[in-house]
């Protein structure tokens, strides 16, 4: 394995990234249109998964991605490095999202 590849957990990582990226997108297009559930009032089960997918999908993103960068950094795997970083961005970009979201409320 190269450098520049990535190993199982640079890919879990980023993986998981884009699972906690499709529930933001589906929250938000989901509010945008008024679909049921997506408001304040009201719950879904397609709401209820996207949330869930968004934040459990960030959480374990970092997690994973802040071990991917510890050990791709020790192992010299660039690949994992750029997951690791990857997900733990999108991680700090998702609360922040989520603190302006609650302070627009």
């Amino acid at each position: 394995m190269g450098p520049d590849r990535r190993s199982a957990l640079g890919k879990i990582a980023l993986l998981l990234t884009v699972i906690s990226v499709l529930g933001l997108a589906a929250l938000l297009i989901g509010d945008l249109v008024g679909a049921k559930g997506f408001g304040n009032t009201e719950s879904s089960t397609l709401a209820d998964t996207s949330w869930v997918s968004f934040s459990l999908g960030g959480i374990l993103a970092s997690v994973t991605g802040i071990v991917a960068w510890l050990l791709g950094r020790s192992r010299g795997r660039s690949g994992d490095v750029q997951a690791g970083k990857i997900a733990v961005g999108w991680f700090v970009l998702a609360v922040l999202i989520v603190a302006v979201v609650e302070a627009l409320d």
